[in-house]
């Protein structure tokens, strides 16, 4: 980073306006430095995988869910794909995904997705979910948590089922919390 500062000398009255020239000269500078490096990054591309599942995500155990990895930046459309559970590979026990490319309509860029429809997880608790995905000169990763909740349903319950369409984000959170506060 490049400091930088330009001191007009004034009399008592112009002081202000002297404080707006280096003001603005020093603004001048740091736009002149920061667009000079601003082609560099985007030139070497950047290269990023993400995890694409519903904000604050839980699931019952056996409950069925899509599964989306998204990644950009790829140097190579023929990208791998690895797919951990606390550690433990699980790619080979998913299903078939569905794989996507140019999802963004850039061809300047190349990026790939995969969709895995109705994964399930078998087992309750806190679960770390790591995606690594690797095109051959370059690979990342990112991970995720998602908590699973042990299905228990005893005795004779009734069942209210909503079906929502174009549910918002408030409409969701007072279903759950309608959800939670009843026995």
């Amino acid at each position: 980073m490049v400091e930088s500062s330009a001191v007009i000398s004034s009399n008592d009255e112009g002081e202000g306006e002297s404080r707006m020239k280096t003001l603005s000269l020093s603004m001048a500078l740091l736009i002149l430095v920061g667009a000079t490096r601003l082609p560099i990054a985007f030139a070497q591309g950047s290269f990023a995988v993400s995890i694409r599942l519903p904000e604050r995500f839980r699931l019952l155990t056996g409950q069925q869910f899509d599964l989306r990895i998204e990644a950009v930046g790829l140097t190579h459309a023929d990208a791998g794909l690895r797919v951990l559970l606390d550690g433990t590979e699980m790619s080979s026990a998913l299903p078939s995904p569905e794989v996507t490319t140019d999802n963004d309509a850039d061809n300047a860029t190349l990026d790939k997705a995969w969709t895995f429809r109705k994964v399930a997880l078998s087992s309750a608790g806190v679960k770390t979910l790591q995606v690594i995905v690797s095109d051959g000169t370059q690979s990342a990763a990112a991970r995720t948590r998602i908590g699973v909740q042990p299905f228990r349903l005893q005795g004779k319950k009734n069942i209210l089922l909503f079906l929502g369409d174009a549910m918002g984000t408030a409409y969701r959170d007072a279903a759950r919390i309608v959800a939670q506060s009843t026995n």
